[in-house]
């Protein structure tokens, strides 16, 4: 059976919770693995063009030492880091230092993979040299580089429209340029199946093929990104796993309900975990 993994951001941003309680209920609940969510280290505020002061403790001092803590962490939960999401947007020159101090988390942690979203409103191609200067560094920490199908907004329309890796020729396109064996996609499947995307989930997995080395599992309404549970929504799962066997997909499963406590705010944590491990393991056992 395949790895079973999730996000951690939205489990361990509540006051009583962090990520060291995070990573004991993933254990718990059953888990195997855990994306560890740098995107969280600094935030930038898209309608305000505003970067909000640093406060995560991997962007400031002392970080190497609170990486070393979370990995014996894992490591006494039997827990794998097997991939991290690192900070957005590309867009700017800040950017890059904390995309590299992702890398000396990573390393620490012992990730096998960071997802990099593409810098979304450009043309997808644009986007192939920083991916190649980025990927020189990461092999430095023996990392992965998983690039994600993005979107953008238009508010007009109410719905998506085409963005960096969106469609899945352009991105199976966007990975042959780069040719290298650790430069893979990342396919989100909710982003696949947004209101506007004029593909699908099943479709971007079978046009990428063995292009997929690491996943984005959620669930949404069609239309918005919503980041619930799988089998909460409308997303065809079914059709999804379909999808994975027919590409023979061997990577880990990982989950990004990042909104499932948003949409549920007076349900306890250990209750909302267990949903999740219970969702993700019926998506393995689908595949099995």
């Amino acid at each position: 059976m395949l790895r079973i993994s999730t996000e951690i951001g939205s489990i361990s941003k509540f006051k009583n919770t962090g990520d060291f309680k995070a990573l004991e209920l993933l254990a718990k609940a059953g888990f195997d693995c855990y994306d560890y969510s740098m995107d969280k280290v600094y935030v930038f505020d898209f309608k305000k063009r505003f970067f909000y002061p640093i406060t995560h403790p991997l962007g400031k001092f002392g970080w190497k030492n609170y990486a070393k803590r979370l990995r014996s962490q894992a490591d006494k939960l039997n827990l794998k880091c097997n991939q991290m999401h690192a900070p957005f947007p590309i867009t700017f020159k800040e950017h890059k230092r904390w995309i590299i101090r992702s890398f000396k988390v990573a390393k620490i942690l012992g990730t096998e993979v960071c997802v990099i979203h593409p810098e979304d409103i450009r043309n997808t191609y644009s986007n192939v040299d920083f991916y190649k200067k980025i990927l020189k560094i990461a092999k430095k920490y023996n990392l992965k580089i998983a690039c994600e199908n993005m979107w953008v907004w238009n508010n007009e329309l109410d719905h998506i429209e085409k963005a960096a890796c969106s469609t899945p020729n352009e991105f199976a396109g966007l990975i042959d340029a780069i040719n290298d064996p650790n430069f893979g996609a990342c396919v989100d499947v909710g982003h696949a199946e947004m209101k506007g995307s004029n593909t699908s989930a099943k479709e971007m997995i079978e046009v990428l093929g063995e292009r997929v080395i690491a996943l984005h599992l959620h669930d949404n309404d069609k239309w918005k990104d919503s980041h619930e549970i799988p089998f909460t929504m409308n997303i065809n799962f079914d059709d999804i796993c379909s999808s994975l066997k027919k590409i023979n997909y061997k990577h880990d499963l990982t989950l990004e309900a990042l909104n499932h406590f948003n949409f549920n705010p007076n349900e306890k944590i250990e209750d909302g975990v267990e949903k999740m491990a219970n969702a993700i393991k019926k998506i393995a056992s689908m595949l099995d």
